[in-house]
């Protein structure tokens, strides 16, 4: 990678001399400052990092965060803003690409690295994914040039791949966070002050190696974390809101999910699956509603109904509470949800769900490890229409062993259920993600990764029944066309097509 990549002085550990400078009180009394680079999704405030500040603040640590995603939307011109558009993701993924990039990308590396500069605060959090890893390494390099001094800590979902933390040059970072960070994060910063070893989840000093294998830390009771603090994100830069004007704000009912599908990464980087108590989060959405003044709630969940029972409580106390609040989230689409709890849901103010549909055909649903004893989509589409809950769907074309057979069910499966489908939410073919059991054992599935670099790898591969990119493609654009045929919305910029 160019530009500065690793070429800033940084220390191999973590030394007594730099643990005392970061316990060096801030000016604006803070220790600790959290941020989200560019470029990702502009829908909703991020709750990860609004967790972590509310457990800093709860466990006694300064902390101030800042979206840098957001912020550096809103100060963009209106020719960089095409940046985040979602056509726009291999350009930060591909090595290739980004260096292609970055002489365009110059005035918002030097914003965000300028942006942290200028704060007192001595160690600065980045959290990371796919798409905004390449550039947060680049302004964590140029911090380190700038002030070696700043300790540089490196959390989220990248940091749980080893691919993805080959792409972080040495001196770039003084430690990684692995996995949930609530309870490591605070470990990690009190043992600044010591000489004590790395806590649970934490990789650092001499064992700070991309090849290193670590267990990502578990967070096991979700109930005893503090509520997400969003108070130091300006919630007008985001772009997700409901009907009446309010803002979007997350919630995470729970982590992980119930189910292993195939094609999914998901459930890697967040199992097991943890429920948190219905209580405890009607508890959250009381106090977001009156404590920012908006009762429109999005549930980033895998899934909102891995427990019907913790469901049902939910509803009943939005049901008995009577609050101007509404909701929306995934769902599988289970085949035991009954009428009556669909209709206690749409009274609590549940508005939307998302089902992951995927394919419309049994043989392949059974292939991509959905289980067919609770799975019933057309089951759950009409009930939950009945119900008066919108419906969207997500959809995936060219899973291996699709045949011409198995995606003409897809297509008759959308025109039999035209009428309780409100929208189409994603639609894309098959890509093979990081950790997924598609590229843990492709052999199981018949697939054959084609081309040198991940990218690649991961959209054309080949699968022996011969399946190519180039059929998946042209069957996403017959679904597509048969979407718009029947009038459903879809998202037109994200057919995902990734290749131009």
């Amino acid at each position: 990678m160019q530009d500065g990549c690793g070429s800033g002085r940084a220390k191999a550990s973590l030394s007594r001399e730099d643990r005392d400078r970061a316990k060096l009180p801030c000016k604006d009394g803070s220790l600790t400052f959290l941020t989200i680079c560019p470029f990702g999704s502009l829908d909703l405030p991020p709750v990860g990092i609004a967790t972590l500040l509310a457990v800093l603040k709860s466990r006694g640590f300064p902390a101030t965060a800042v979206d840098l995603n957001a912020e550096s939307y809103a100060f963009a011109s209106a020719t960089q803003r095409p940046l985040w558009n979602s056509q726009r993701i291999l350009d930060f993924i591909d090595a290739e690409r980004f260096s292609e990039i970055l002489p365009t990308i110059q005035p918002i590396l030097r914003y965000c690295t300028d942006r942290l500069l200028s704060t007192p605060c001595r160690v600065i959090g980045f959290s990371l994914f796919r798409t905004n890893l390449r550039f947060s390494v680049e302004v964590a390099a140029r911090i380190k040039r700038s002030d070696p001094d700043r300790l540089i800590i490196f959390g989220g979902p990248s940091c749980d791949v080893a691919g993805e933390r080959r792409w972080i040059p040495s001196g770039t970072v003084d430690a990684l966070v692995v996995g949930d960070a609530e309870e490591s994060l605070p470990q990690l910063l009190t043992s600044l002050s010591s000489s004590s070893p790395a806590p649970r989840g934490v990789i650092w000093g001499e064992d700070l190696k991309p090849d290193r294998v670590l267990n990502r830390e578990v967070m096991p009771d979700l109930n005893s974390c503090p509520f997400p603090d969003f108070s130091d994100f300006n919630l007008t830069h985001y772009q997700r809101r409901h009907h009446s004007g309010d803002q979007y704000l997350p919630v995470v009912g729970s982590r992980g999910c119930i189910m292993h599908c195939a094609y999914c990464n998901d459930h890697v980087f967040s199992r097991p699956y943890r429920p948190r108590t219905a209580e405890d989060i009607f508890a959250e959405l009381r106090h977001q509603y009156h404590l920012y003044g908006t009762g429109a709630f999005h549930f980033n969940d895998l899934l909102i109904n891995g427990r019907l029972d913790v469901l049902d409580r939910l509803a009943t106390l939005l049901c008995e509470a009577n609050l101007p609040i509404s909701w929306i989230g995934q769902a599988i689409p289970r085949g035991d949800m009954s009428e009556s709890l669909l209709n206690k849901l749409a009274r609590s103010g549940l508005e939307m769900i998302t089902y992951g549909v995927e394919s419309g055909s049994s043989r392949i649903r059974a292939l991509m490890n959905k289980n067919p004893r609770l799975i019933a989509p057309e089951k759950a589409l009409r009930s939950t229409h009945r119900a008066g809950i919108r419906t969207a769907v997500n959809l995936m074309v060219g899973f291996p062993g699709e045949t011409d057979q198995d995606f003409s069910e897809t297509l008759a499966f959308v025109q039999r259920n035209s009428n309780h489908i409100d929208l189409i939410e994603s639609i894309h073919p098959v890509f093979i993600s990081p950790n997924s059991p598609l590229e843990v054992d492709p052999s199981t599935f018949d697939v054959e990764p084609l081309g040198d670099s991940p990218i690649e790898r991961a959209i054309r591969w080949k699968g022996v029944d011969g399946s190519t990119y180039e059929l998946r493609k042209a069957r996403l654009l017959e679904l597509a066309q048969l979407l718009q045929d029947l009038g459903i919305e879809y998202p037109h910029n994200r057919l995902n097509l990734l290749d131009g």
